[in-house]
């Protein structure tokens, strides 16, 4: 068979050399199927374009930032475990009485009780008052803020007389103060109001003796919850917690959004604990944290009003 290159038509006469139509050099139909195949067989640009398209998702970027969104988060466990999730990081204030540093906890998931040293460390026998005791140290934490907005996750602001501070679900903030808040043979005494009357789970209060150059490696911790009644009292030693008193209830707190006032007695190997005026438990100092200074202690995402820090000696 034989084709026209120019029109097209065919013929099956061999012996035919030239186009009855139009009269154009005939070619054999078998050479030009060989020699021009039709363009919409060609493959060059489709497989150019499938080679190129993969390459968006070999970009490193997602690898590097998904994993530093998460770098932040405890670790699940079922142990009585605090983890300490941010470095330690020294704020002064001038002109003002604080000059401490700021702590970052998260308590892992947990079934069971914490361990306690209850039996063995603590006494609920009254204690006489020590009268003699003058304030030589008074701290309104008015300025405050303006020296802890740097921490993510801490919300902190001066109303009306009083800090008022609000963390992150799930976490606990321990903020010390400074040199001018030595606790050794000294009383402590602290203001608390929850305005919202909600749960906290870790509670919020006072700090003794706690270490002056980095916070949790050593301390005492008097925490209570006014929303239901409850306090507890803790010691932290190398940024890990551990009951000395678990949840107890008192008669003494008062509940929902009420002002409670806390008062840490130290005498020697002693610290006496008292709310609102009433003696509720004894604690011997057997881990020797004397020597440190007073702080604050609060947790989850409820706002903790703190006031009238004082220091008697």
């Amino acid at each position: 068979m034989k084709i026209c290159p120019k029109c097209g038509a065919t013929y099956d006469d061999e012996t035919l050399n030239f186009c009855l139509e139009d009269g154009t050099v005939l070619n054999r139909a078998e050479s030009t199927a060989r020699q021009e195949p039709p363009p919409t067989v060609m493959v060059s640009e489709p497989v150019q374009t499938n080679l190129q398209s993969p390459a968006p998702n070999t970009s490193p970027e997602p690898r590097g930032i998904v994993p530093n969104q998460y770098s932040m988060e405890p670790r699940k466990s079922r142990a009585w475990i605090w983890v300490l999730v941010a470095l330690f990081a020294v704020v002064v204030v001038c002109g003002g009485g604080f000059a401490g540093l700021v702590a970052i906890g998260a308590l892992s998931d947990q079934d069971d009780d914490p361990p306690t040293m209850e039996d063995a460390l603590t006494s609920d026998s009254p204690v006489e008052e020590n009268g003699s005791r003058t304030i030589v140290n008074r701290e309104s934490m008015a300025t405050w803020p303006r020296a802890l907005e740097k921490f993510e996750g801490l919300d902190v602001d001066f109303r009306d007389g009083e800090l008022i501070v609000n963390t992150k679900k799930g976490f606990y903030y321990v903020i010390s103060t400074g040199e001018g808040f030595r606790t050794s043979d000294s009383t402590v005494s602290l203001k608390v109001r929850n305005p919202s009357g909600a749960a906290t789970a870790f509670g919020y209060g006072i700090v003794m003796h706690s270490d002056p150059e980095q916070v949790l490696k050593r301390d005492y911790a008097f925490l209570i919850r006014a929303d239901n009644g409850r306090y507890r009292i803790v010691e932290h030693v190398n940024q890990k917690e551990t009951d000395i008193v678990g949840w107890k209830v008192s008669d003494s707190i008062k509940k929902g959004s009420a002002t409670n006032e806390l008062e840490v007695r130290a005498e020697e190997d002693k610290l006496h604990f008292y709310i609102n005026g009433d003696f509720v438990r004894t604690v011997t100092d057997y881990s020797d944290f004397d020597g440190g200074v007073a702080g604050i202690y609060t947790s989850d995402d409820v706002k903790i009003a703190f006031s009238d820090l004082t220091l008697k000696r």
